[in-house]
């Protein structure tokens, strides 16, 4: 009998404020490699990342809250093997389209 495809949803994906200070980096990545080895096989890994790359240093200054993120905290999740992340929420362009572009490199 096929069991048909496995997706897993994660969630939010929020990674501001202390998780870009250098000094939690280890923490966090043993924390979410510790996520990850609980999650189990799955054919589609999707989660939702509200946590944009900060861009050229500014921010959206029309919305609050406003989230941002740096490269090493957001390197992190590469333990839980995303297939997906979606980026279409509220906090997309909290750095504008600078931290946008930098996001969608990165996650490439």
């Amino acid at each position: 009998m096929d069991s048909g495809v496995i997706i897993q949803w994660l969630g939010d994906i929020s990674l501001n404020g202390p998780f870009c200070d250098p000094q939690h980096a280890a923490a966090l990545g043993e924390n979410l490699q510790s996520v990850a080895s609980g999650l189990g096989p799955c054919d589609l890994r999707i989660a939702n990342w509200e946590s944009p790359l900060w861009g050229d240093g500014r921010m959206n200054e029309r919305k609050v809250p406003r989230l941002a993120t740096l490269p090493q905290a957001a390197r992190a999740v590469q333990s839980l093997e995303l297939d997906v992340a979606l980026l279409a929420n509220n906090h997309a362009y909290d750095c504008l389209e600078a931290g946008f572009e930098n996001t969608l490199e990165l996650l490439q």
